[in-house]
């Protein structure tokens, strides 16, 4: 081993570190030479020690060189020069800062819509304080004692839970229910249709956080007192100082007529909680009264354990655990609902759902507000995500195809000195500046697309700008985090290399650079293929079960609201067979019928009954429906068994038709072995069945069909239904609502389509929809500005090539081929990823449906073809543009 391998390391370098360049080679060549000698005759270590020693004394003034300090920079100063950059090369470069820029902005703007819509969903009742105790409502689950299965749940309770309830279990505070009647209030001479009328008492304002502002709660106990909303008091007198003023309220549905005070005024309930605005509320001692005028064939107790519709709420004790609340409840209404239970072969009990789930309870009838979707709510979490994902995703592809015109620059300024740190802070704060000026003209996007986006979601009720906290801080800090991880991988990739490869080579060129772009543009791909498979499933769905035949015809069929309850008096009926003649002569009327209820519109009234003849019998939760003698001929429903009813039979009273359902939930043999058996309806009541008809769907068919009974009205019926000509329709209109005037004065003409009605239940899918292929669109849209700005990059570094084999013979198609291929082989790779995550979210989402439609290859195909189609118009300009050019312009400088 050569002895100068044995040279101590450290001094060797200090003495080449500090000694003067022109002495160095002549000087360490006599400490060489002198420790090879010492080696030869003293040995290693003596000549280390004598090499250490001779190193120190040869560092003298003259040996050593002369260091000039380098001026500093304040980081500020670095800042400066950094923003300065930036704004040069973001200027420099317009199309591709544009294209980052306005895609960002585009993907922030769906995202801001998305969250805060999310946000608002998931806000529901969270503004009721339950730190003083849990806030639960007392659901309602019938079960059938012999089968042991559910079959209905409702959202209200008996009249007596509220009052028994505080009295007989500890844990519970307070308690209070709502019972909703619409009717009309009416100040002196002007009357006033109000929907949202609540009969509640006094611990409504201990249980709920809404402010009272004038009045006490305790006056909301006396009968003969009524709170208005402040909306509602100004609607009425104009003014919010009405204390003491008089209001008449009419029931829309009962004959009833209540002369009230003005006790008391609140705050309007905001639009996130599941309660309806109420409009007014009363003394819910007055419609207990009014109940047991109405029934009084029921006594007291009867009266209160067996009638419904009160939606009953409580307060518990804090720290009560809600299962063993479940339990103790459950138990609690045996003892007072058993003898009830028996009678009627169901048990009904109790259900405890905590406030703040409410919203998104969707299996109960009766709620008081249409539930959200808890599903939906995930999906768009997951939409927004994606579209922030699409729109970082072409930052990063456009930024790091962009950074290839820089190798060179950053290549000579690591070679001149720059640090790894400082480019990277100069990356990051270009990718912060471009995200900030995006964001920036995102917030304007935002205020001019609120007004579309809340009509397409069916909601005015949040503010953007108005929540800084918890959602903005979130945003911005999630804003801030994308800005650095999305300018870190191009200022990681493009810093690692040593200055003589950057400049040597080129990263648009290496397989990192290529295969990471690919990457993340077929994951862009896969997104929007998901997303426009979502959107024409739905639209599938939504139309067939719009277009699915519901076993009645409901065409051209128009329905009147009858008179409200206090407007009907004992000539009711025949003023409404006299309007029926009325309007039946007039030629755009062709038929017309009687019904206490609307196809589309849930029928809430049934009773549980059994077989006169098997009164041991399996019950029957049978819902009930009251129609004239034309009704089954007006609606086309098949008489499988039996007959219609018959006008001309006298005794033809005490009579019911059933549906399939109902005969198979009886266990009759079959539809003829149920024709003259009778049903048990109490209180002597037991109709005849005389007819069976086939089961038609009275809420759609996404909604189970139930075992009903049509009996025969008895007065003029809440709705007139007309078959009418849609010629002419607008003369027709103003002939019904005159001849209605006419008839029923005082009382307002309302007419719809019953086609509207089922409209409406599927009004939540449809705005789905709308919602997704909004966003779709979006997602489209940013992808497109991404895959234009990196093929115009690409297809310029490309320009050579086409040149060169536009020389050796190449035409334009060949051309056009060669530069598209790629992307047709990233939507096909794209296509097998999307495909099976498609099919799966698709077939989720259908199964939430009672009839749905088989997943179609079309679900898949066309939104292949469409994007292709999307893609190569997007790179077709620029693409025939290149295969045009003249290839000496491009070949002319090498």
């Amino acid at each position: 081993m050569l002895p100068e391998d044995h040279i101590p390391k450290f001094c060797n370098w200090l003495f080449s570190v500090l000694c003067k360049e022109e002495l160095y080679n002549e000087l360490a060549g006599d400490l060489e030479e002198t420790f090879a000698e010492n080696y030869q005759l003293l040995g290693l270590k003596k000549a280390r020690s004598i090499y250490r020693k001779e190193v120190f004394k040869m560092l003298r003034p003259s040996v050593v060189r002369r260091f000039k300090l380098l001026p500093t920079l304040s980081p500020i100063d670095m800042i400066k020069n950094y923003l300065k950059i930036s704004i040069r090369n973001i200027w420099r470069d317009k199309e591709h800062s544009f294209i980052s820029i306005f895609g960002l902005a585009t993907g922030i703007v769906a995202s801001i819509l998305i969250f805060q819509y999310v946000n608002f969903e998931s806000s529901y009742d969270l503004m009721h304080d339950q730190s003083k105790g849990d806030i639960y409502r007392l659901s309602r689950i019938s079960t059938d004692m012999t089968s042991g299965e559910i079959d209905s749940k409702a959202s209200s309770h008996y009249m007596a839970i509220q009052s028994s309830i505080v009295d007989d279990m500890p844990e519970v505070m307070s308690a209070t229910h709502l019972y909703p009647l619409p009717g009309v209030l009416s100040h002196e001479t002007q009357g006033y249709n109000t929907e949202n009328i609540f009969f509640a008492t006094g611990s409504f304002f201990d249980i709920f956080d809404f402010k009272l502002l004038q009045g006490s709660a305790a006056d909301l106990d006396q009968p003969g007192s009524i709170f208005l909303s402040q909306t509602e008091a100004i609607r009425i007198f104009g003014s919010e100082n009405v204390l003491n003023k008089v209001i008449t309220f009419n029931a829309t549905d009962f004959p009833w007529e209540l002369q009230l005070q003005v006790k008391g005024i609140y705050e309007d309930l905001p639009e996130n909680t599941h309660l309806p605005n109420p409009q007014a509320l009363l003394c819910a001692k007055q419609v207990n009264e009014q109940m047991a005028v109405f029934f009084p064939q029921m006594d007291e107790n009867e009266l209160k354990w067996r009638l419904t519709g009160y939606h009953t709420y409580i307060k518990v004790l804090p720290g009560t655990i809600k299962s063993d609340l479940s339990s103790k409840l459950v138990e609690w209404i045996k003892t007072y609902r058993a003898p009830f239970n028996k009678n009627q072969g169901r048990e009904h009990s109790i259900q405890a759902h905590s406030i703040r789930d409410i919203h998104f309870i969707k299996d109960y009838d009766s709620q008081l507000k249409p539930a959200g979707d808890q599903k939906i709510i995930t999906l768009f979490k997951i939409i927004g995500v994606l579209i922030v994902l699409i729109a970082w995703t072409n930052f990063v592809n456009l930024a790091s195809a962009k950074a290839v015109k820089r190798a060179k620059e950053i290549g000579i300024r690591k070679s001149l000195g720059a640090y790894k740190k400082q480019l990277i802070q100069q990356f990051l704060l270009e990718a912060i500046l471009i995200n900030l000026l995006a964001l920036l003209l995102a917030i304007g996007i935002v205020l001019l697309v609120i007004p579309k986006f809340h009509q397409l979601i069916g909601s005015e009720a949040f503010d953007y700008f108005g929540s800084f906290i918890p959602f903005w801080s979130t945003y911005l800090a999630t804003f801030l985090l994308g800005s650095i991880v999305t300018g870190l991988y191009p200022a990681l990739v493009l810093t690692r290399f040593e200055p003589i490869k950057v400049l040597r080579g080129n990263f648009a060129s290496s397989s990192q650079g290529s295969s990471l772009r690919k990457s993340l543009i077929l994951l862009q791909f896969a997104i929007v293929l998901v997303m426009l498979s979502g959107v024409m499933a739905i639209r599938s769905q939504i139309q067939f079960m719009m277009d699915a035949d519901m076993g009645m015809n409901i065409s051209q069929t128009l329905a009147i609201q009858g008179p409200p309850g206090y407007l009907r008096d004992s000539t009711y009926a025949q003023k409404t067979q006299a309007f029926q003649g009325e309007v039946e002569r007039n030629s755009g009327v062709k038929a017309t019928t009687l019904s206490s209820i609307l196809p589309g519109i849930r029928n809430n009234f049934f009773q549980t009954t059994n077989r006169l003849d098997r009164p041991s019998g399996e019950t029957v939760m049978l819902y009930r429906s009251f129609a004239d003698h034309d009704y089954v001929s007006f609606h086309d429903l098949e008489i499988i068994s039996g007959r219609d009813f018959d006008e001309s039979l006298i005794g033809d009273q005490n009579v019911i038709l059933l549906n399939r359902e109902a005969v198979e939930r009886f266990n009759f043999e079959s539809p003829e072995d149920a024709i003259g058996k009778r049903l048990d309806f109490a209180n002597d009541v037991t109709p005849l069945i005389v007819g069976v008809v086939e089961n038609f769907n009275q809420m759609g068919v996404n909604f189970a069909i139930e075992p009903l009974a049509i009996e025969l009205i008895n007065g003029g019926g809440n709705f007139i239904n007309l078959r009418v000509e849609t010629k002419n329709i607008a003369e027709t209109m103003q002939f019904l609502e005159s001849s209605y005037e006419a008839f029923f004065p005082g009382s307002p003409f309302q007419a719809s389509f019953i086609d509207q009605n089922f409209n409406t239940l599927y009004e939540a899918d449809q705005r789905f929809n709308q919602a997704l292929q909004f966003f779709a669109i979006v997602a489209i849209f940013i992808s497109c500005l991404g895959i234009f700005g990196l093929s115009s990059f690409l297809i310029n570094q490309k320009m050579k090539e086409v040149s060169i084999r536009k020389v050796l013979g190449a035409n334009v198609l060949e051309i056009i081929r060669v530069l598209t291929t790629e992307y047709i082989w990233l939507v096909s790779i794209s296509t097998l990823v999307a495909v099976p995550v498609a099919y799966f979210l698709i077939n989720n989402w259908l199964d939430s449906f009672l009839v749905r439609v088989n997943v179609n290859i079309l679900f898949f195909a066309l939104p292949v073809i469409g994007l292709m189609m999307i893609i190569l118009i997007t790179i077709g300009h620029k693409t025939k543009k290149a295969a045009l050019t003249n290839p000496a312009k491009t070949l002319k400088s090498e």
